[in-house]
């Protein structure tokens, strides 16, 4: 018999400004670095702001941890 655990993932919020964007990805500016950020590892989204030049994001703590943000 086998199954699949699903292990839950912890994501982290972020608000930061949008610089660019392409089909696949975010270029965000969090007031120091500018970091691509995948959209498919993004889970939730909401652009707001002035002309809609920020973001508030989520993202999996692994990556946040890779792209040193925490």
């Amino acid at each position: 018999m086998s199954f699949k655990r699903e292990i839950p993932i912890s994501s982290v919020e972020f608000t930061m400004e949008i610089k660019a964007e392409t089909t696949l990805a975010y270029l965000f500016f969090d007031g120091d670095n500018e970091m691509w950020i995948p959209k498919s590892q993004i889970s939730e989204f909401d652009r707001h702001g002035d002309d809609d030049d920020m973001a508030t994001f989520e993202i999996p703590e692994w990556l946040a941890i890779e792209k040193d943000l925490i």
